[in-house]
């Protein structure tokens, strides 16, 4: 087939705007089984396909045309309200939608590809022809026919009966037929055409030009004060300030063009908690707020699995049955939250149920058989729930195909890591589990508290920081076994000095003299000159690691800035804890911290 570019970059919007499509089509048929049938929401499904089977068609997607065609017959069916939409049916279109989806990528990527959606097909076509049927019309004082049609007949693949033949579960997609013909040369193929696309709204794009035209105007003037040797006038401070603030203004700006709303992400997990519910036998009632919320592209592509891995960990091991509900005097419909809030340049997603909740002593029974603590020993509640982001964990007596491996935790823990966030964990026995997740807004730009640890700047994430402390407020001791650790709030934190965990010194960090400050009630007091007394200041920072705090103790806390992250060498790989390079705000170099990856290099 000879490359035609212009059909080409039709297909690529085309399959751009096909996943919004398909998107919004899931999204109308899960709320109408929410929330019960209306002609405004199926019509709306309805317009989705014919405009799917339309652009399909005029890009040459004959096959996708073609299914979608008999998706929209369906949904006329559905229109005219000749039959309800059951959950069977809808898991039907549903696997539909999944299919077209997963063909659409496949395209992306190699425009020759023969989709073959035989099956679905045949089924829809099956289901389509009931519909028609003669026999099955309702009389036309009938509003709805006695019974409805047995879906499951006409899909097969969703039928766990024996009985029954046996099709490719629709994740696989392994009954999608791949292309005889060999792959076109690589060549043939524009190289960019994989580029990841963006929608922005116009609105971004004009404030882009208003700053950009308005950075010219202003280095205008500056150029004219130079020219003229003014550049201590009043003119010159004044447009050398208002350059500051345009500078300011495009650095949020340029932010924002990768931003996007994580609503598809929740619609995916709303789709996720329906389908594993309806596998293992559970009623749930899906709670999803802040939606409108915007992340980094970036950040939503590398969070969306963790968090799939902790939607269905909470169907499926965090929410009791409907029996169990019952006999603790719950409602048999469980509810699982999903919640986003960005405040700053930081987003906080929150997962909760009112489940089961965690269960310490089986948690701590488990990690004793594996090893992990020692039988006996004392840990704190925290220590003990932080447990199930080790590897390979899980209190799941029967490993099932949702859960039970012990992979889902550690993959949360470690993406939380990599993308410089924490997490913390709230329980409660019988009534449920929450995880908060606080990451950054951007992988670009990040907010970061700059430090000093033996002589050197570093900077450390603002996402990972709790709070900060003066040690000399608090008293330290060694616990056996564990090392250092302060009582903050009723609260049992390790510390540690941020100069020994760099590898950079074994000393203690030098003390500073901090003047005017109040009597401390831990802490050593001295003289100035002046004899004034003056006490001796221990700066330290609270992060939080794998869902309990801990306490760095630093040299100094020089400020909290905007750190601009740039990828360093090869001659820094393997370094624990060392993630990213900047340019502080003095003009030199600085180092941005991992905390976690401090913490692990230390224990390995």
């Amino acid at each position: 087939m000879s490359f035609d570019p212009q059909l080409r970059e039709l297909q690529l919007v085309f399959i751009d705007e096909a996943k919004q499509f398909l998107d919004d089509a899931e999204e109308t048929l899960m709320t109408i089984e929410a929330s019960g049938f209306t002609l405004d929401l199926i019509n709306k499904a309805f317009r989705l396909a014919h405009n799917f089977k339309g652009s399909a068609h005029s890009v040459g997607f004959t096959a996708l045309a073609n299914l979608a065609h008999k998706y929209e017959d369906i949904l006329t069916a559905l229109k005219k309200q000749l039959y309800p939409l059951t959950p069977a049916l809808t898991s039907a279109l549903l696997h539909c939608n999944d299919v077209l989806r997963q063909e659409i990528l496949i395209l992306k990527d190699n425009p020759d590809h023969e989709s073959s959606v035989d099956y679905e097909l045949s089924a829809l076509d099956a289901a389509s022809q009931n519909l028609h049927s003669p026999a099955a019309a309702p009389s036309a004082h009938d509003a709805a026919p006695a019974t409805a049609p047995d879906w499951s007949q006409g899909f097969e693949i969703f039928s766990d009966s024996d009985d029954k033949p046996k099709v490719a579960t629709p994740p696989s997609f392994a009954a999608v037929k791949k292309s005889d013909k060999a792959p076109p040369p690589k060549s043939a193929t524009p190289k960019n055409e994989g580029d990841e696309i963006l929608k922005v709204p116009a609105a971004r794009l004009d404030q882009l030009l208003n700053i950009i035209g308005e950075m010219v105007v202003n280095q205008s003037i500056l150029d004219d004060c130079n020219h003229q040797a003014t550049l201590g006038s009043g003119t010159a401070t004044q447009a050398v300030a208002y350059m500051s603030k345009l500078v300011h203004d495009l650095q949020g700006l340029s932010i924002s063009l990768r931003l996007v709303p994580i609503r598809p992400l929740f619609q995916k997990l709303r789709r996720t908690a329906r389908d594993v519910a309806s596998s293992v036998g559970k009623e749930i009632n899906f709670v999803d707020e802040g939606d409108y919320c915007e992340l980094d592209k970036s950040v939503i592509d590398r969070i969306a699995d963790p968090l799939n891995h902790m939607i269905r960990n909470a169907v499926d091991h965090g929410v009791d049955t409907p029996a169990e509900r019952q006999a603790a005097g719950k409602s048999p419909v469980a509810i699982i939250s999903l919640t986003a809030i960005t405040q700053d340049d930081q987003v906080k997603i929150i997962v909760s149920d009112d489940g089961r909740g965690l269960n310490k002593d089986k948690i701590l029974a488990k990690a004793v058989s594996n090893g992990l603590i020692q039988a006996g020993a004392e840990i704190a509640d925290d220590d003990i729930y932080a447990l199930i982001f080790a590897p390979g964990f899980s209190t799941k007596e029967q490993v099932t195909d949702v859960s039970g491996r012990g992979v889902g935790m550690e993959v949360v823990q470690r993406a939380v890591d990599d993308l410089k966030g924490n997490i913390k964990i709230q329980t409660a026995l019988g009534r449920g589990t929450t995880f908060e997740i606080t990451l950054p807004l951007s992988l670009s730009i990040i907010g970061g508290m700059v430090v000093q640890a033996n002589g050197q700047r570093f900077v450390i994430p603002v996402s990972q920081l709790v709070e900060t402390i003066e040690l000399n407020k608090y008293s330290t001791e060694t616990i056996t076994g564990t090392g250092r650790a302060l009582s903050l709030r009723g609260e049992v934190i390790p510390v540690y000095h941020l100069s020994d965990l760099l590898g950079r010194g074994r000393g203690r960090a030098t003390p500073r003299p901090m003047a005017s400050a109040p009597q401390l009630a831990h802490g050593s007091s001295t003289k100035n000159a002046k004899g004034d007394a003056t006490l001796v200041t221990r700066p330290a920072v609270i992060a939080m690691h794998r869902g309990k705090k801990v306490t760095f103790e630093v040299e100094e806390i020089i400020n909290q800035q905007k750190i601009v992250l740039k990828r360093l060498g090869p001659e820094f790989e393997g370094l624990p804890g060392i993630v990213a390079g900047a340019i502080l705000s003095n003009g030199e170099p600085g180092l941005v911290l991992s905390l976690d990856g401090l913490i692990a290099g230390v224990a390995a």
